[in-house]
């Protein structure tokens, strides 16, 4: 998937990410446990089209963390490394240190 982006023309690129963000963060901010610091996270990545604000949860500490990934690696990890029973991407926790940090998988 990323090589056919980045074939596009730069200009097209651009506006095809920023709406994958847009759509993306729409459906995260519904669903967001902590949305003040979700939405403060978000503010800081608004100019960026290419990174996407997201929240995980961690089931060991229960702590939420929005974070700014990537959008096109986001797109490619909830594809290819998703956890199946789950429908999320597991990774490390931030404040526990942890492989628990459930991030939801937004594209389905």
């Amino acid at each position: 998937m990323k090589h056919l982006i980045n074939e596009l023309d730069a200009n097209t690129r651009e506006v095809f990410l920023y709406y994958q963000k847009l759509e993306l963060e729409r459906k995260m901010k519904i669903i967001a446990g902590h949305p003040k610091g979700y939405e403060d996270m978000r503010f800081q990545t608004r100019s960026n089209s290419y990174l996407l604000t997201v929240e995980g949860h961690c089931k060991f500490c229960q702590h939420y963390t929005p974070l700014g990934v990537e959008l096109l690696d986001y797109r490619e990890k909830t594809i290819e490394d998703r956890n199946e029973m789950f429908g999320c991407v597991v990774t490390d926790c931030p404040v526990c240190n942890i492989h628990s940090l459930f991030i939801p998988n937004l594209l389905y």
